[in-house]
């Protein structure tokens, strides 16, 4: 709260879905999705590079005005959409040299990747996105409820 959240838009554009990007939509692989690459900024500063895939039978349209903003904004707003939970994988690693390039870091560095289905309250995944954080720039809050696994 109370920080300024920035985007550079590095591609936009309709791309058939791959086997896992479809596995993760829900859909059939070849089916037309938009893929939007972008980095996102910090109060000025490089907080990662989120590469997203939107269903477009759930999101039929996409612009580079929309998405240097707020994608979710304009979905809530303009398309009505009723967005509800994620799912989240998150993976530890080394960077790899093109990460690093958009980071500003160094191939090697150390690297929080964490890739979230969205879906909407009807539970329908929209949106697949792999976002690799900035080790320097990023911090994180966990909630729990209390159980243990």
């Amino acid at each position: 709260v109370g920080h300024t959240i920035e985007s550079t838009v590095l591609a936009l554009e309709s791309i058939a879905a791959t086997d896992n990007i479809a596995k993760n939509l829900g859909i059939e692989a070849g089916e037309t999705i938009y893929y939007v690459k972008r980095i996102r900024y910090i109060d000025g500063k490089i907080l990662c590079l989120e590469e997203s895939y939107y269903r477009q039978s759930i999101v039929p349209y996409l612009n580079r005005e929309i998405v240097e903003q707020s994608i979710f904004e304009y979905l809530e707003t303009a398309l009505q959409l009723n967005i509800g939970f994620s799912d989240m994988y998150m993976h530890v690693g080394k960077l790899s040299a093109e990460s690093a390039r958009h980071l500003g870091l160094t191939e090697g560095d150390p690297g929080l990747t964490i890739e979230t289905v969205f879906h909407l309250t009807n539970g329908r995944p929209f949106d697949y996105s792999v976002i690799t954080y900035h080790y320097e720039h990023s911090q994180f809050v966990v909630q729990a409820n209390g159980l243990y696994l």
